[in-house]
C-alpha cells in the first residue's frame, strides 16, 4: 500500500466542514507567517496597507537569531516574574500582566506587547408575563410583538422595565464607556460596543457601519437616555393593559424632572447584581446611580461569582432574582470567523443567556426573532450557502443583538506580554491575544539564540496536569509551552484570523447547496478511497457511488531528502503518524 497516496486520499473524505475559513476558501497556501503577513487578504486589500495591523518590519527582527535553547521556569508572584523580566534573568514573562503591574523604573528595561484580555457587559433580566403577548400584541414590547412588561412572583405582580426592549437598548446612551475607560482602566484598554471588540479582525470592514449607524458609539447621553426611558415609561403608565391585567396601577408620584415611578403603590425596585473582583463593581454601582435618577429604587447585591451565577445566569429569569448583572469574559485570540461569539452572546438557543440553554426557562428565546435564530443555528453549524450569505447574516445578528441589548457591552481590558528589551528582538504577536499564539514562540528571536520565560504559579508548579499522551496538556500555558515544540497541519493567521497552513499545502474544492434543509453532496468520491473502520480497527476500501460536499487535498512538506522529518527524539515522522492522526479521533 502507497501511504502517501493513502494519507492524501483518505483525508479527502471530509464530507461537510465546519471550519468556514476552509468552506469558504479562506485557507492560505503558506507555511511561513512572515510571508503570509505581507499577503493580501480576501478584499484585496494589502496587510501592510490596513492602519489597524501591525507592520512585519516591526513583528520580525532580521538582528536577532532564532531560538535553539528554550529554558522553562515558574514564578510564584506576579511581580517576580516582572523584576526578573527586566533585570535580564528571565527573557519573557508568559503570564499578561496589567500596567499596575509594571513600574515606571521598570518600562525602560521592558519591551511590551498589547494584548486584550478581559472583557465586561451589563447583562439585562427581559422576563415578562408570556401570556400577555396574545393578549396585547401592538405594545411592541419585544423586537417582534407585544406584550406588558409585568411578571407575577409568588403571588405578586411586579413590573419589570428591563422587558421593554427600548428601555434596555437606551442602555446604551445611559452608560459612560469612555468615562469607565478613563477613570477605572486609566486609558488602558477600549471602548466595546458590542459582543467582538475593536480590535478583532473584520470590525472595521463588517461591524463598524453597524455602530455609526445605531449610533452606541455616542454613550453617556443622559437626554437621550432619559427621553427614551421616561419615553417608555409613561407610555406604559397611560397603557390601560397594565391595571386590568395586574389589577395594579403604574404611575410617577414625582414630578417630570424628579419622577419616582410607583407600580402597586411602591416604588419600583430594580436588583443590580455586581461582581466584586474588579471593575465590574464600580461600573454596576454606576450603572444603580444612574437608574436611581431616572426614578427607580435599586438594590445592590455585590459578590463573586459562586455567589451571583444561581441568581444570574443559572436562575429561571421568571424568579425575578435579577434585573441587571455585571458579566465578564475573557478574550480570544484573533479569528475572523465569530459566528459562535454572536450566537453565544445573543441568541437564546445557544444556552449562555438566562438559564444556561434550560427548556424550561422560555425568556428570550421565544420573544427572539424565530428568522435571527435560524440564521444564528445555520452559521454555527457551517450552512451558510456561500460567503456572501455568511457576512450578512453575522451582521444581521450583530444588529439585532445591539438592538435587543440582552447584554450591552462596556470595555475591553488591554493587558500587556512583557519582555526584556536588550535581549528580546522580535516575534510574531497577535493582533488581539498578544503572545497567546502558536507563532509567537516559533518565531521568536533573541540576541544570542538562548530563551529563558517562565510561567506565574503560586505553588511553583510549572505544569499543573498530567500530559495526554495523544494530545498533551489542556492547560493554556502548557499548551503554550507544547506550542513551542511542535507543529500543526494548519492554525490561525495571528494578524487575519483566518486558517493558514503549517506542515502543509492544501486545495479546497466545494460543490454543494442546501435544498429544503437536506444537504445536496455533488462531489464524487474517487475509487480507491480509503477509510478507517473503528470496530475492525483496519482499513478500508469505501467503494463506489459516495459523494462529498467538500474535499480536502492536503500536501505534506517534505524535506530535501523526501523525508517528513524526525521528532525529538530522533524518530521519523511518517504517513502512518499523518494517518494515526485521522484514526485516533474517530476511535
Amino acid at each position: 500500500m502507497n501511504l502517501q497516496r493513502l494519507g492524501t486520499i483518505c483525508l479527502v473524505l471530509i464530507l461537510v466542514t465546519s471550519v468556514l475559513g476552509i468552506a469558504f476558501g479562506h485557507v492560505r497556501d503558506v507555511t511561513d507567517v512572515e510571508e503570509n503577513i505581507t499577503d493580501e487578504n480576501e478584499d484585496g486589500v494589502k496587510i501592510e496597507d490596513r492602519e489597524d495591523l501591525t507592520d512585519p518590519e516591526d513583528i520580525l527582527s532580521t538582528e536577532g537569531e532564532y531560538i535553539d535553547s528554550i529554558d522553562l521556569q515558574v514564578r510564584t508572584s506576579i511581580e517576580d516574574g516582572v523584576n526578573d523580566t527586566a533585570s535580564g534573568e528571565l527573557d519573557t514573562f508568559l503570564n499578561t500582566v496589567s500596567h499596575e503591574n509594571i513600574s515606571e523604573e521598570q518600562e525602560d528595561y521592558l519591551e511590551t506587547w498589547e494584548s486584550s484580555g478581559s472583557y465586561n457587559n451589563l447583562f439585562f433580566n427581559p422576563a415578562f408575563d408570556k401570556e400577555t403577548q396574545d393578549n396585547y400584541p401592538d405594545t411592541e414590547l419585544t423586537m417582534i410583538g407585544g406584550g406588558l412588561p409585568v411578571i407575577e412572583v409568588e403571588g405578586e405582580w411586579q413590573f419589570n422595565p428591563l422587558a421593554d426592549r427600548e428601555i434596555r437598548f437606551a442602555q446604551n446612551f445611559l452608560i459612560a464607556r469612555t468615562e469607565y475607560l478613563t477613570e477605572l482602566y486609566e486609558q488602558h484598554g477600549s471602548e466595546r460596543y458590542f459582543a467582538l471588540g475593536q480590535e478583532e479582525p473584520g470590525y472595521k470592514e463588517y461591524y463598524e457601519n453597524i455602530i455609526e449607524e445605531l449610533e452606541i458609539d455616542q454613550d453617556d447621553d443622559w437626554e437621550r437616555a432619559w427621553n427614551m426611558i421616561q419615553g417608555r415609561m409613561q407610555y406604559w403608565e397611560e397603557h390601560e393593559g397594565i391595571e386590568d391585567w395586574t389589577s395594579e396601577t403604574l404611575e410617577n408620584t414625582g414630578t417630570e424632572e424628579d419622577p419616582v415611578w410607583e407600580f402597586g403603590g411602591e416604588q419600583i425596585e430594580l436588583i443590580s447584581c455586581n461582581r466584586i473582583e474588579d471593575e465590574r463593581l464600580d461600573i454596576g454601582h454606576d450603572w444603580s446611580d444612574r437608574m436611581e435618577n431616572m426614578g427607580f429604587s435599586v438594590e445592590r447585591t455585590d459578590g463573586d461569582g459562586g455567589t451571583l451565577f444561581p441568581i444570574t445566569l443559572f436562575a429561571d429569569a421568571a424568579d425575578m432574582t435579577f434585573h441587571m448583572y455585571t458579566g465578564g469574559w475573557v478574550e480570544n485570540p484573533a479569528d475572523l470567523y465569530r459566528e459562535t461569539a454572536l450566537n453565544q452572546m445573543y441568541l437564546g438557543w445557544y444556552g449562555m443567556t438566562i438559564g444556561m440553554g434550560s427548556p424550561d426557562h422560555w425568556q428570550l428565546r421565544e420573544v427572539q426573532d424565530p428568522e435571527i435564530e435560524q440564521k444564528g443555528q445555520d452559521l454555527f453549524t457551517g450552512r451558510a450557502p456561500d460567503e456572501d450569505n455568511y457576512w450578512q447574516w453575522m451582521q444581521d445578528i450583530a444588529e439585532y443583538g445591539i438592538e435587543e441589548s440582552v447584554r450591552v457591552f462596556m470595555v475591553t481590558q488591554r493587558e500587556y506580554n512583557i519582555h526584556n528589551e536588550e535581549r528580546f528582538e522580535g516575534a510574531a504577536q497577535d493582533r488581539v491575544a498578544g503572545w497567546d499564539n502558536i507563532f509567537s514562540p516559533r518565531t521568536m528571536q533573541t540576541s544570542d539564540g538562548e530563551y529563558s520565560a517562565a510561567v506565574y504559579n503560586e505553588d511553583g508548579v510549572l505544569y499543573m496536569d498530567n500530559w495526554n499522551r495523544i494530545d498533551g496538556s489542556g492547560c493554556t500555558y502548557s499548551r503554550l509551552q507544547q506550542d513551542m515544540a511542535r507543529d500543526n497541519t494548519m492554525d490561525t493567521h495571528p494578524e487575519e484570523g483566518v486558517p493558514i497552513g503549517m506542515r502543509t499545502d492544501y486545495d479546497v474544492e466545494r460543490d454543494y447547496e442546501w435544498v429544503d434543509g437536506d444537504l445536496e453532496k455533488e462531489i464524487d468520491v474517487p475509487l480507491g478511497a480509503w477509510d478507517y473502520d473503528t470496530e475492525t480497527q483496519q482499513w478500508y476500501e469505501v467503494g463506489e457511488g459516495l459523494e462529498a460536499a467538500t474535499s480536502v487535498t492536503f500536501d505534506w512538506h517534505e524535506n530535501d531528502d523526501g523525508d517528513l522529518g524526525t521528532y525529538h527524539d530522533g524518530n521519523e515522522l511518517t504517513y502512518r503518524d499523518i494517518l494515526a492522526w485521522y484514526l485516533f479521533p474517530k476511535s
